[in-house]
Protein backbone atom coordinates (compact mmCIF):
# COMPACT_ATOMS: atom_id res chain seq x y z
CA UNK A 1 0.00 0.00 0.00
CA UNK A 2 2.63 1.99 -0.75
CA UNK A 3 0.45 4.25 -3.12
CA UNK A 4 -0.56 8.25 -3.30
CA UNK A 5 -2.91 9.11 -0.68
CA UNK A 6 -6.51 10.48 -1.63
CA UNK A 7 -6.14 13.61 0.67
CA UNK A 8 -3.27 14.97 -2.47
CA UNK A 9 -5.93 14.50 -5.03
CA UNK A 10 -8.86 15.73 -3.10
CA UNK A 11 -7.84 19.18 -2.05
CA UNK A 12 -5.33 21.63 -4.55
CA UNK A 13 -3.14 23.61 -2.96
CA UNK A 14 -1.10 26.53 -4.11
CA UNK A 15 1.82 28.45 -3.02
CA UNK A 16 0.06 31.88 -1.87
CA UNK A 17 3.27 34.09 -2.74
CA UNK A 18 2.40 32.43 -6.53
CA UNK A 19 -1.12 33.09 -6.22
CA UNK A 20 0.05 37.14 -5.54
CA UNK A 21 2.41 37.00 -8.37
CA UNK A 22 -0.63 35.82 -10.78
CA UNK A 23 -3.05 38.32 -9.40
CA UNK A 24 -0.56 41.44 -9.29
CA UNK A 25 1.04 40.97 -12.78
CA UNK A 26 -1.39 42.71 -15.35
CA UNK A 27 -0.26 40.01 -18.46
CA UNK A 28 -0.58 37.20 -16.39
CA UNK A 29 -4.55 38.28 -15.39
CA UNK A 30 -4.95 38.81 -19.44
CA UNK A 31 -3.29 35.43 -20.43
CA UNK A 32 -5.57 33.88 -17.27
CA UNK A 33 -8.93 36.04 -18.15
CA UNK A 34 -8.48 35.52 -22.02
CA UNK A 35 -7.89 31.94 -22.09
CA UNK A 36 -9.60 30.37 -19.28
CA UNK A 37 -12.10 28.36 -21.57
CA UNK A 38 -9.17 26.85 -23.65
CA UNK A 39 -7.92 23.74 -21.65
CA UNK A 40 -11.92 22.54 -21.51
CA UNK A 41 -12.53 23.51 -25.18
CA UNK A 42 -8.97 22.06 -26.25
CA UNK A 43 -10.36 18.89 -24.42
CA UNK A 44 -13.56 18.63 -26.38
CA UNK A 45 -11.78 19.24 -29.59
CA UNK A 46 -9.59 16.43 -28.87
CA UNK A 47 -12.60 14.17 -28.48
CA UNK A 48 -14.47 15.37 -31.67
CA UNK A 49 -11.58 14.87 -33.21
CA UNK A 50 -11.15 11.22 -31.49
CA UNK A 51 -14.55 10.09 -31.95
CA UNK A 52 -14.32 11.37 -36.16
CA UNK A 53 -11.59 9.20 -36.12
CA UNK A 54 -13.19 6.45 -34.48
CA UNK A 55 -16.13 6.51 -36.58
CA UNK A 56 -14.54 6.39 -39.84
CA UNK A 57 -11.92 3.97 -38.77
CA UNK A 58 -15.53 1.85 -37.55
CA UNK A 59 -17.21 2.64 -41.15
CA UNK A 60 -14.00 1.94 -43.25
CA UNK A 61 -13.25 -1.88 -41.49
CA UNK A 62 -17.27 -2.14 -41.99
CA UNK A 63 -17.43 -1.37 -45.43
CA UNK A 64 -14.03 -3.49 -45.92
CA UNK A 65 -15.75 -6.90 -43.63
CA UNK A 66 -19.04 -6.04 -46.18
CA UNK A 67 -16.69 -6.08 -49.12
CA UNK A 68 -15.24 -9.46 -48.23
CA UNK A 69 -18.20 -11.09 -47.06
CA UNK A 70 -20.04 -10.22 -50.58
CA UNK A 71 -16.64 -11.78 -52.48
CA UNK A 72 -17.05 -14.63 -49.85
CA UNK A 73 -20.54 -15.23 -51.10
CA UNK A 74 -20.11 -15.04 -54.50
CA UNK A 75 -17.19 -17.29 -54.30
CA UNK A 76 -19.13 -19.90 -52.81
CA UNK A 77 -21.96 -20.01 -54.66
CA UNK A 78 -19.55 -20.09 -57.99
CA UNK A 79 -17.61 -23.60 -56.47
CA UNK A 80 -21.16 -24.30 -55.40
CA UNK A 81 -22.46 -23.61 -59.08
CA UNK A 82 -19.05 -25.66 -60.77
CA UNK A 83 -19.18 -28.23 -58.95
CA UNK A 84 -23.20 -29.09 -59.15
CA UNK A 85 -23.05 -28.16 -62.85
CA UNK A 86 -20.06 -30.49 -63.59
CA UNK A 87 -21.75 -33.49 -61.52
CA UNK A 88 -24.86 -32.68 -63.37
CA UNK A 89 -22.81 -32.69 -67.23
CA UNK A 90 -21.49 -35.80 -65.85
CA UNK A 91 -24.42 -37.70 -65.08
CA UNK A 92 -26.05 -36.86 -68.10
CA UNK A 93 -23.38 -37.79 -70.30
CA UNK A 94 -23.47 -41.18 -68.69
CA UNK A 95 -27.35 -41.80 -68.89
CA UNK A 96 -26.34 -40.59 -72.73
CA UNK A 97 -24.22 -44.24 -72.58
CA UNK A 98 -26.49 -46.05 -71.31
CA UNK A 99 -29.36 -44.97 -73.47
CA UNK A 100 -26.35 -45.33 -76.56
CA UNK A 101 -26.15 -49.20 -75.14
CA UNK A 102 -29.66 -49.20 -74.35
CA UNK A 103 -30.12 -48.49 -78.14
CA UNK A 104 -27.79 -51.02 -79.39
CA UNK A 105 -29.01 -53.94 -77.65
CA UNK A 106 -32.33 -53.47 -79.28
CA UNK A 107 -33.21 -56.26 -81.84
CA UNK A 108 -32.51 -54.03 -84.90
CA UNK A 109 -32.64 -57.26 -87.12
CA UNK A 110 -36.41 -57.12 -87.57
CA UNK A 111 -36.47 -53.33 -88.53
CA UNK A 112 -36.45 -51.63 -91.65
CA UNK A 113 -33.17 -50.33 -92.39
CA UNK A 114 -34.68 -46.90 -92.75
CA UNK A 115 -35.93 -47.12 -88.71
CA UNK A 116 -32.36 -48.42 -87.99
CA UNK A 117 -31.02 -45.85 -89.38
CA UNK A 118 -33.01 -42.79 -87.43
CA UNK A 119 -32.80 -44.68 -84.11
CA UNK A 120 -28.87 -45.27 -84.40
CA UNK A 121 -28.77 -41.81 -86.18
CA UNK A 122 -30.08 -40.33 -82.87
CA UNK A 123 -27.53 -41.48 -80.76
CA UNK A 124 -24.26 -40.81 -83.30
CA UNK A 125 -22.65 -38.17 -81.47
CA UNK A 126 -22.41 -34.68 -83.69
CA UNK A 127 -19.12 -34.82 -83.64
CA UNK A 128 -18.98 -37.93 -85.60
CA UNK A 129 -19.77 -38.07 -89.59
CA UNK A 130 -22.07 -39.90 -91.67
CA UNK A 131 -19.67 -42.41 -92.48
CA UNK A 132 -19.21 -43.51 -89.03
CA UNK A 133 -22.97 -43.57 -88.51
CA UNK A 134 -23.30 -45.98 -91.65
CA UNK A 135 -20.04 -48.24 -90.34
CA UNK A 136 -22.55 -48.48 -87.18
CA UNK A 137 -25.19 -49.57 -88.89
CA UNK A 138 -23.67 -51.85 -91.27
CA UNK A 139 -21.85 -53.62 -88.43
CA UNK A 140 -25.07 -53.82 -86.32
CA UNK A 141 -26.96 -55.38 -89.02
CA UNK A 142 -23.95 -57.46 -89.64
CA UNK A 143 -23.43 -58.64 -86.34
CA UNK A 144 -27.91 -59.42 -86.35
CA UNK A 145 -27.55 -61.48 -89.64
CA UNK A 146 -24.77 -63.85 -88.49
CA UNK A 147 -26.04 -67.06 -87.10
CA UNK A 148 -24.91 -67.31 -83.69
Amino acid sequence: AGGASPELYSAVHTDPERVKLLTADTDLKFVMAAFDGDVHEGLGNMLTIFHEETEHVLNTAQSELRLLFGIYVVVVGFLFYSLLFRRTVRLALYEVQRARGLVMAMPTHVLKKESVHSIVGFFVPAETGQNQEEDAVEERAHVSQSPA
